[in-house]
């Protein structure tokens, strides 16, 4: 069963971000910037191996919309909009 975390970006921009994030913490703890960052991007901060399960998902899900050619903020995305989508 897939694992989202509470928020996905939906651009392509801060997809990459919140992966890079993830990547990180799944590492080391953040430290507080990043750390403030990633709970803005997905809406959490997860222990290590949650974001290890949560960048895979959202690595998938990147793929997947890279394959589509489909970049919300291109395509109609609102301008200054809110990029993440909550699930």
């Amino acid at each position: 069963m897939a694992t989202l975390p509470p928020r996905v970006p939906t651009e392509l921009a801060t997809l990459d971000q919140a992966i890079t994030l993830l990547g990180n913490r799944t590492k080391n703890p953040l430290t507080d910037k990043p750390k403030k960052q990633l709970i803005e991007l997905i809406g959490a901060y997860p222990d290590a191996p949650t974001a290890a399960r949560w960048k895979a998902e959202l690595r998938q899900i990147r793929k997947e919309l890279k394959a589509e050619g489909e970049d919300p903020e291109a395509s109609g995305g609102v301008p200054g909009g809110d990029d993440t989508q909550t699930f």
